[in-house]
């Protein structure tokens, strides 16, 4: 399979094409130190044999970079021992890991900032339709020129910080409607300065970072850049301006080019839930493939490996990221590489979770991996005295009880009065657009077979 081909990006060799992409947890301190939770969260899918980790976005500037309370932080030397503990839980599976450097811009609320207003390229509102209660809009402030320059060197210093921890490379997050997006957007910059304008002109932010970075890294250790490569929004960016923002991106010396969608008001295009589409944003990666030659990496719903490997095989990316897939199933890739394909337990796109969680300020979880955030205490372990269990009823509750009883070494039964496994759940698969909540049913049901 293509999918496990080893590829080069920079002077980072992977063993396979498979990324854990950039997904925020919450799992850091208050004070946004890496936690024991933390470690044994991207540990986990190292050793579900994925073959890049990019650990969640993690700000360069702290209070008015953040983008939630409990947001990762790399803004100053204290922070290096327990990104160093980080490095090394994942180099121990052979995975490699990447650390994205993030400032959310105007993309944040009050709560995050602790009152202060945020920042961006110019006052375009943001929308916090995620803030209590109900919609608050936050109106930035523009950036003095002066106050760029700083911001310049803060993604520097953070790239610096990186690489002295242990991280194989850096990944700058110009996607999603943050704060380098919203420079690189006609539809989030106004300005009339040096910074806004023309193309070039809103580039340069973006362009000034990556050389700050490459400053401070050297000139062999890798860079990856992430770009929403469609705002789905009048006046953003559209997948012709982001090929010219790749082109460029590879001129100024970026290694590898993540290619993701939306900002803040089409936030549903960037977790995008059950009804739309799988690999729904494919084509824009292969649209930025067409005019670069660094490694270009997909996204969006890729929650089956038959389909990361087809979008491989037709040559429409080089590598897919499964965000919600590892976390619905860290050990994906493994299971794929034996061949063990009717066991990977597929995400169903609720979005509950994950992203519902994140951003109520909370830990996220996952409504089919009750494993999420707790790996190290939910360990199966073998009973110490075998019993005969059964099991009334095979719903969701029931099939998962028999799983793990078995799996713990009892002798398990299961009784279901139907001729069909589900339960109740069989008739939550039939309305239009809830068709991928079978995943589970089917994930649980061949457990059962097995």
């Amino acid at each position: 399979m293509r999918l496990f081909e080893p590829i080069r990006i920079g002077s980072m060799e992977l063993k396979n094409r498979i990324v854990m992409p950039p997904i925020t947890t919450n799992f850091a301190s208050e004070m946004g130190g890496v936690t024991e939770r933390l470690v044994d969260y991207y540990a986990e899918r190292a050793e579900g044999m994925v073959g890049l980790i990019i650990v969640e976005a993690t700000c360069v500037e702290s209070v008015l970079g953040r983008l939630v309370v409990n947001q990762l932080r790399i803004d100053s030397d204290k922070f290096l021992p327990g990104l160093a503990d980080l490095v090394d839980a994942v180099h121990l599976y052979g995975a490699k890991i990447a650390l994205q450097i993030h400032h959310a811009g105007r993309e944040t609320t009050l709560e995050a900032t602790e009152g202060r207003t945020p920042v961006s390229a110019s006052n375009v509102p943001y929308i916090d339709m995620y803030g209590s209660p109900g919609a608050v809009v936050v109106r930035p402030r523009p950036l003095k020129t002066s106050e760029i320059t700083e911001l310049v060197n803060k993604f520097g210093e953070g790239a610096r910080r990186a690489k002295a921890a242990g991280f194989d490379a850096i990944e700058i997050h110009g996607a999603h409607g943050y704060l380098i997006g919203q420079f690189l957007s006609p539809y989030t910059n106004k300005r009339t300065d040096r910074y806004g304008g023309s193309f070039e002109k809103r580039m340069r932010f973006a362009v000034e970072v990556i050389q700050s970075v490459r400053n401070k890294v050297g000139s062999s250790y890798p860079i990856l850049f992430r770009i929403s490569a469609d705002e789905f929004i009048e006046g953003g960016i559209t997948p012709e301006l982001a090929k010219r923002i790749a082109t460029k991106l590879e001129q100024v010396g970026v290694d590898a080019i993540h290619v993701s969608g939306s900002l803040s008001e089409s936030e549903h295009m960037c977790e995008a839930p059950m009804a739309i589409e799988r690999g729904y944003m494919v084509h824009l990666a292969e649209s930025v493939k067409k005019v670069v030659s660094v490694p270009t990496i997909t996204v969006g719903r890729i929650n089956d490996p038959e389909l990361a490997e087809k979008i491989l095989q037709q040559g429409r990316a080089d590598l897919v990221s499964m965000g919600r897939a590892l976390i619905a199933d860290p050990m994906l890739p493994l299971k794929t590489m034996e061949g063990r394909l009717s066991e990977v337990r597929k995400c169903i796109a609720c979005d509950q979770g994950c992203i519902g969680r994140l951003f109520a300020g909370l830990r996220i979880t996952c409504n089919i991996n009750p494993d999420v955030g707790k790996e190290k205490n939910y360990r199966i372990v073998r009973a110490d005295k075998v019993k005969n269990v059964l099991i009334a009823g095979g719903g969701l509750a029931g099939m998962e009880a028999a799983r793990i009883a078995t799996m713990r070494g009892h002798d398990v039964t299961l009784y279901e009065m139907n001729d069909e496994l589900g339960g109740q759940f069989i008739l939550a698969t039939k309305p239009p657009h809830k068709e991928e909540l079978a995943n589970i049913l089917e994930y649980l049901s061949g457990q059962m077979k097995n």
